[in-house]
């Protein structure tokens, strides 16, 4: 009986202990490299809480087509931009497009500065386009690059007039163009013309006359330019390159709308004496309370719309399109 008192509990075998302790160990170890794996797959943008637009935000884009560039860049030009010319009778007038979509009228004192003679140097209409004031483009339809810088200005958002080319006093020593509109040409011929050129910019808001010292002076010529421009509801603008001009009054007789020239800015090409005109401009406006400046692509004068938006802010009026003057 003694003997069994004094025997020790028998003890689970020393191998049996070790071979728990290391089934343990493994389990942790494989637990520890399990965790160590997922997170090794994270994706990247959400490692130690980093935003993923920061890491995507230097990210090289794809390289837009010219239009979607911003205001200034002197892309070149992309021949699909539009559909090539079809002739005088196959081309439709589309819809404005949504970018020139008419804006409420303006308050205050404003003024539109329209700057003639576009459409020969795709590099004047990229300046012209990119300047920050919304100077109307007024492009000579029969020119070299005149459809691309309509779509310039439009991309730009720029508004684009028609600079309908017509008979100076002194031809032909001042020459519009061999297609200008002529005192000598029959009534037939006239409206062809017209209505051909006003479909070479089918984006054109307006018209305004370049040169036409001559033309548009006579009552008759001019409502029939007039009938054409007001049937497809554009307005117009009388550049009065001749005082005697009847442009502006046969306008209201046909109840288009429309507007008159008030200052050339640029008849010198000299800064300070630009500079002049356009403070000139912004005085009218401020006694009127509207005014339109006519200008032309050159260097001195882009220079000096450059700074136009300031100078207007200090004379406290505001360069707006042109369509939003003509009543």
């Amino acid at each position: 009986m003694s003997s069994n008192k004094n025997k020790k509990p028998r003890r689970p075998p020393r191998t049996h202990m070790q071979l728990k302790t290391l089934l343990a160990i493994a389990l942790m170890l494989g637990a520890i490299l399990a965790g160590l794996l997922l997170l090794s797959y994270q994706p990247e943008d959400n490692r130690a809480g980093v935003d993923s637009d920061k890491i995507f935000s230097n990210t090289p884009k794809q390289e837009p087509h010219y239009t979607d560039r911003i205001k200034g860049e002197n892309t070149p030009y992309s021949p699909d931009s539009h559909v090539a010319d079809k002739g005088p009778e196959a081309q439709d007038i589309p819809p404005l497009p949504p970018g020139l979509s008419p804006a409420p009228e303006p308050d205050g004192a404003h003024v539109a500065i329209i700057m003639d003679d576009l459409g020969a140097n795709l590099d004047a209409a990229y300046k012209v386009a990119g300047l920050e004031s919304p100077i109307t483009m007024a492009i000579i339809p029969d020119l070299q690059h005149s459809r691309e810088s309509m779509d310039i200005a439009a991309q730009h958002g720029r508004e684009v007039m028609v600079h309908l080319p017509m008979e100076p006093l002194n031809y032909p020593y001042h020459n519009p163009g061999k297609m200008a509109l002529m005192l000598d040409m029959t009534e037939a011929e006239i409206k062809s013309r017209t209505a051909y050129y006003l479909r070479k910019l089918p984006l054109a808001r307006g018209c305004n006359n370049h040169m036409g010292s001559a033309f548009t002076q006579a009552p008759h010529q001019m409502t029939m330019v007039l009938e054409q421009i007001s049937t497809r509801g554009l307005y117009f603008i009388d550049s009065l390159t001749s005082s005697n001009s009847v442009g502006a009054e046969q306008a209201r007789k046909l109840h288009m709308q429309s507007a008159t020239r008030d200052v050339f800015l640029d008849n010198e090409r000299d800064v300070e004496k630009i500079t002049n005109q356009l403070t000139k401009l912004f005085r009218i406006a401020q006694k009127t309370g509207t005014s339109i400046g006519i200008c032309h692509p050159y260097p001195e004068t882009i220079s000096v719309l450059d700074t136009c938006a300031s100078l207007a802010a200090e004379y406290g009026v505001s360069v707006v399109p042109a369509s939003k003057l003509v009543r």
